[in-house]
């Protein structure tokens, strides 16, 4: 099997785990880690071993300064049709959910704002 084939499984299983944080990554530019919005950083050693990142620039031990990354090219694609077709599941937008025991509410598992099941099945 090619690495190309083994890398867009990993991405899209990341992708598909993870959308409503897959669709705030950058395409098209670099970035350092700091830049990134706090769930994806929450990510960050993650998706940098799935591939899905590429470094661009490494500052060394002997210079002060963070790396540069980027969307690897191979996930590009990925990315870009998941942000022009995906809206998630939530009235907020993202897809992540759990079931607050002993409550009627469902809170998101990004933002974590809190939804009736009749507010999730209406959006």
């Amino acid at each position: 099997m090619s690495k190309t084939s083994t890398s867009t499984r990993t991405y899209r299983r990341w992708i598909n785990a993870y959308p409503s944080i897959a669709k705030q990554l950058p395409l098209g530019e670099t970035f350092q880690k700091n830049d990134l919005p706090p769930e994806l950083q929450d990510h960050f050693d993650q998706i940098t071993l799935d591939g899905l990142l590429e470094k661009v620039h490494d500052p060394g031990n002997n210079q002060d300064g963070a790396a540069w990354w980027r969307v690897s090219p191979d996930a590009r694609s990925l990315v870009r049709e998941l942000q022009d077709n995906h809206e998630g599941r939530l009235p907020c937008g993202h897809d992540g959910f759990k079931n607050l025991r002993e409550s009627e509410y469902y809170e998101c598992t990004v933002c974590e704002r809190k939804f009736t099941r009749e507010e999730i099945e209406d959006d």
